[in-house]
C-alpha cells in the first residue's frame, strides 16, 4: 500500500498545482517597478495607439522614428502602452485585408529604433494586438499569426491575452492592466470591428485587478485598464456579462484605447462633455497616421 501511494504521489501534486494555477498567477506574479525622477507620487506614462504601418505608406514609419523616439527620450516615462493596430493589414485600394510580414518586419524594426533612441528599457513598452492585427487570422499562434512572431509582448513572453504592471513612486501604487479581446479567429474587414472578451477573461480580469486589494490599507493603488477597443465598440460575453462591470466594480480612475481615431474622438469628446455623465473616464487616443498624436 505504502508503495503504491510513492506510486500515486508523482501524479498527484502536477493535478493539484493545476487546480489552483488560475488563482496562485494574479498573486504570484505581481511586476511592480519602483519609479525615480518624478515627483512623489507621480509617474509617466505614454499611450501611443493605431500606428497603421503600411506598405504601401512606408512615411508613417519613417515619421514614427522621427518623432516619437526623441520625444520619449524626453519624457522619460516609466511606461509605454501600445493600444492595437500596429500594421494596417490593407491592400492600396482597401479591398483586401490580410496579414503583411513586411509590414510586422517594419514594425519591428521601427520599436528596436525607437528603444534604442529613447533608451529606455524594453520592458517598458508593452504592445497590444488591435483589429487589423487580425485581420485574416484563422489561428491564434498560427503562421499567419504575426504578432506571436513579431511584438514586444511575444517576445518578452508576456503569456495570456491580460497582463498587469504596477508602478510605485512615494508609497502608491498605480496598477496597469491591458488586455486582448480580438476576435479568437480573426475575420477579415468590416465584419471585424467590435472587441469579443470572454468570460474566462472576465475572471482573468477581475483577478488582476484585486491583486493588490488585501493590500489597501498600507498603499493607496490607482487602477487603470488599457485595451484597444472603447466600451462603445466592445460586445458582451456569451453569458451576457459586460467588460464595463468589472471596470466599475474596481473603481477604475481611467480606461486608455485607441481603434475610433483623432477625428471620430473628436465628435466623441464633444459629446461626452456635454452629457456630463460619466462616471468611469475613457481615453481614447487618435490615429498615429492622421491625428500624429502621442497622450502623456
Amino acid at each position: 500500500m505504502e508503495t503504491r501511494g510513492k506510486r500515486l504521489l508523482p501524479l498527484l501534486l502536477p493535478l493539484l498545482a493545476a487546480a489552483v494555477a488560475p488563482y496562485a498567477v494574479a498573486r504570484d506574479q505581481r511586476e511592480v517597478v519602483k519609479v525615480s525622477g518624478a515627483p512623489e507620487g507621480v509617474v509617466w506614462v505614454v499611450q501611443l495607439s493605431d500606428l497603421h504601418f503600411s506598405v504601401h505608406h512606408p512615411e508613417r514609419a519613417y515619421d514614427f522614428r522621427r518623432y516619437v523616439g526623441p520625444a520619449l527620450a524626453m519624457v522619460n516615462p516609466a511606461l509605454v502602452l501600445i493600444t492595437g493596430d500596429l500594421t494596417d493589414g490593407k491592400s492600396k485600394d482597401h479591398l483586401t485585408m490580410k496579414q503583411n510580414e513586411v509590414e510586422w518586419i517594419e514594425y519591428e524594426n521601427t520599436i528596436k529604433d525607437i528603444i534604442e533612441i529613447s533608451q529606455l528599457p524594453v520592458r517598458t513598452f508593452y504592445d497590444l494586438r488591435g483589429n487589423h492585427d487580425s485581420f485574416g487570422v484563422p489561428l491564434s499562434g498560427g503562421s499567419y499569426d504575426f504578432y506571436q512572431k513579431y511584438s514586444i509582448n511575444a517576445k518578452l513572453r508576456r503569456q495570456g491575452r491580460v497582463q498587469s504592471i504596477t508602478l510605485e513612486n512615494g508609497g502608491r501604487k498605480y496598477l496597469f492592466v491591458g488586455f486582448d479581446n480580438t476576435m479568437e479567429i480573426g475575420l477579415r474587414g468590416p465584419t471585424n470591428l467590435f472587441g469579443h472578451p470572454t468570460d474566462e477573461q472576465i475572471i482573468e480580469l477581475d483577478q488582476a485587478f484585486s491583486q493588490w486589494d488585501t493590500d489597501f490599507v498600507t498603499a493607496a493603488v490607482t487602477k487603470i485598464a488599457f485595451g484597444h477597443f472603447p466600451m462603445s465598440f466592445t460586445a458582451l460575453t456569451e453569458s451576457g456579462k459586460s467588460m464595463k462591470d468589472i471596470f466599475l466594480k474596481h473603481s477604475l480612475s481611467a480606461y486608455l484605447c485607441g481603434h475610433l481615431h483623432a477625428r471620430v474622438m473628436k465628435f466623441r469628446v464633444r459629446k461626452t462633455a456635454l452629457k456630463k455623465q460619466l462616471t468611469l473616464k475613457s481615453f481614447g487616443s487618435g490615429r498615429w497616421v492622421i491625428g500624429e498624436r502621442v497622450e502623456v
